[in-house]
């Protein structure tokens, strides 16, 4: 993301999955193979945050049912 500057304040971060890069406002959860113990404990609770969030993401969907698709053609880039 270029803009985060413009989205987070220096005390804010994004929940991100390993996927992403590490950069100063992005938390990831650690890689194998080298997870000690702390890691470990770590990688536990973002997996609570994630499937906290995913499962408030399932229930707004079966509520609006709007969000659950882009219900408009895209035409070109712009």
């Amino acid at each position: 993301m270029k803009e985060q500057a413009k989205l987070f304040s220096q005390d804010e971060w994004l929940w991100a999955d390993s996927a992403y890069t590490i950069q100063p406002w992005v938390v990831t959860p650690y890689k194998q193979p080298s997870l000690r113990t702390e890691n470990k404990i770590f990688n536990y609770y973002v997996s609570k945050v994630r499937v906290r969030s995913e499962h408030a993401m399932e229930f707004l969907k079966g509520r609006f049912s709007s969000l659950r698709g882009l219900r408009q053609a895209i035409q070109d880039e712009r």
